[in-house]
């Protein structure tokens, strides 16, 4: 995978969210479909993101919504 990507985290559709990246340099989508959007969803996903790229830069827009603050995510 790339040294270094970058990441549009959530788009909200009706009862559906969406968690995706945008690899620039490979090309490369990746999506994943949430019925709720909660800290544990989001874990996962930042999860999976480093497992997908454990070295290099990422770049992550966040909305400031109170999941991305959540007590979960602070250790």
């Amino acid at each position: 995978m790339g040294g270094s990507a970058s990441f549009q985290l959530m788009e909200s559709m009706g009862a559906l969210n969406w968690l995706r990246f945008l690899d620039y340099e490979m090309g490369s989508v990746y999506v994943e479909e949430h019925k709720k959007y909660e800290a544990e969803v989001f874990l996962g996903f930042l999860k999976t993101t480093l497992q997908k790229y454990p070295f290099g830069n990422i770049v992550m827009i966040l909305d400031n919504e109170r999941i991305h603050h959540a007590k979960l995510l602070q250790d």
